[in-house]
């Protein structure tokens, strides 16, 4: 649910239609899920294109990156440096050690370990007077009064944008897939409530399957749909654990080929008391449900758990929840494989579908301290909240007893999109809409940061537009389509 996957960080479908403008370039609908897979592309040098009628006019424009002389041009490699004493040997150990060096006041460190490429940005980029924009009123906006009843939404758990320019919303409150033209108006629903073929009796999860194919998880059958760019059922499936067919198993996200990562607990796995890092095996599906691999074990969430207290014959009941604060791997689909942003410093593991490691992103940069008015706006929130009748000593004892973090993570949500670059979103703590995000470009070098509208979700970034959940003050969900001008 979307109200789940704000605070939980859970992954999302990150890529878009290839088109600039909104809405996308309309293509020929494939009738089926062909199985064909539409990859972003890696970026061979840049040319950022205004969208027509945008920020930049129309046609084409040339690069804003504009090329720089280093005033200190030095290669890392294991730690150690390199001096470049003359033009030709600089050239020499650059070639011969693998690194490389960007051109440019921004320092950019790229070097090799153990066949693992690291790249490191301390700078952007992006000169003041360069970088992306994002409108901040949306070019579309579903939900909220004077709005048809079919975007009257409750529960939003995912949205996709079609490459025709449609919007595919799912709803768990109908448990459908309710389909919207490029200007929002409605077009039809699909799916519904019920246990048969095509049917949702809890829709947990959907993505867009490349390249225009959509994958919805129900979490009360736990099986995975297969629907067509038109909304016709294709097939469905149950992912099982390999060795053992009672194991709980959840959905993590895709990979850009376009397998799913499921997700288990290690063998014995117990909720210990007090606070906690869990983590999950990583299993890999194809389309058609096979168990391709299992690609390891990898840390999920740091979470808390209070002791019950005793008193005579009556003992307390004990809490659980996601720790404040805590640290929560981020998973998202790139390129062809899939991210992970493990939450512990500014690091962004990038791996193959089949869980290879590739290459690390890194900015080195402190994590925010955790202060004492941070834990005390937080504690106030909770208290305010409804609690069960009867429960609320319990639930205070819980909250005085909760223990923090001394740091923040060092970044909320990342995302892939349609060309390859990857966002980082900052850290807010939860329930607090994130408006801003830093740029890497394929090459993991951070291109600079684009301020976002303070949305509660971004489920998908095209060439041309951001694609996010929010709710209004009044708690309505929306779905809002915004511009983005490159």
């Amino acid at each position: 649910m979307v109200g789940d996957q704000e605070e939980s960080g859970r992954p999302v479908q990150a890529f878009a239609s290839p088109s600039r403008h909104w809405p996308p370039s309309s293509h020929n609908l494939l009738s089926s899920d062909t199985g064909h897979e539409r990859k972003p592309p890696l970026a061979q040098g840049w040319s950022l294109r205004g969208a027509p009628g945008g920020a930049h006019g129309g046609g084409a424009v040339r690069s804003r990156l504009k090329p720089r002389v280093s005033r200190v041009v030095r290669c890392y490699m294991n730690g150690s440096s390199w001096p470049s004493h003359s033009l030709l040997v600089f050239a020499v150990a650059l070639v011969a050690s693998g690194c490389a060096q960007d051109e440019g006041e921004s320092l950019h460190q790229r070097w090799d370990s153990a066949g693992i490429e690291i790249v490191e940005s301390r700078l952007p980029l992006w000169e003041e007077d360069e970088g992306w924009t994002i409108e901040e009123e949306p070019l579309v906006d579903l939900g909220g009064p004077g709005g048809p009843p079919e975007a009257q939404f409750y529960i939003v758990t995912g949205t996709v944008v079609l490459p025709d320019g449609r919007i595919v919303v799912g709803h768990r409150g109908t448990n459908e897939l309710v389909f919207f033209g490029p200007d929002g108006t409605f077009l039809e629903a699909h799916a519904g409530e019920g246990g048969g073929p095509g049917e949702f009796w809890g829709l947990y999860r959907l993505w867009l399957l490349q390249p225009d194919s959509l994958l919805v998880y129900d979490e009360l059958e736990r099986r995975v749909s297969i629907f067509d760019a038109r909304g016709t059922f294709i097939r469905s499936w149950n992912p099982r654990h390999p060795d053992d067919e009672g194991v709980w198993i959840s959905p993590i996200s895709l990979a850009g080929d376009g397998s799913a990562i499921f997700g288990t607990r290690p063998e014995g796995w117990e909720i210990p008391r007090g606070a906690s890092k869990d983590s999950l095996v990583f299993h890999r599906f194809d389309r058609d449900g096979n168990h391709l691999d299992s690609l390891g074990l990898f840390p999920w969430r740091e979470s808390y758990r209070s002791t019950p207290r005793k008193t005579g014959t009556y003992s307390s009941r004990s809490w659980f929840s996601g720790l404040p604060f805590g640290r929560r791997s981020r998973i998202s689909p790139f390129q062809g494989g899939f991210l992970v942003g493990r939450s512990e410093g500014y690091e962004i593991e990038i791996y193959s579908a089949q869980g290879n490691l590739l290459r690390l992103i890194r900015r080195p940069v402190p994590n925010r301290p955790v202060t004492t008015a941070d834990i005390s706006a937080l504690k106030q929130d909770w208290l305010e909240d409804e609690v069960e009748e009867g429960m609320q000593s319990e639930f205070n004892r819980w909250v005085a007893d909760m223990e923090f973090p001394e740091t923040m993570p060092p970044y909320g949500r990342i995302l892939g999109d349609q060309e390859g670059n990857l966002w980082v979103w900052d850290y807010s703590p939860p329930g607090n809409p994130v408006s801003r995000a830093t740029v890497f470009d394929p090459e993991g070098r951070m291109l600079g940061a684009v301020d976002t509208p303070p949305v509660r979700a971004v489920f998908q970034i095209g060439a041309g537009f951001l694609l996010a959940f929010t709710r209004d003050e009044m708690d309505v969900e929306h779905v809002q389509v915004f511009r983005l001008h490159r």
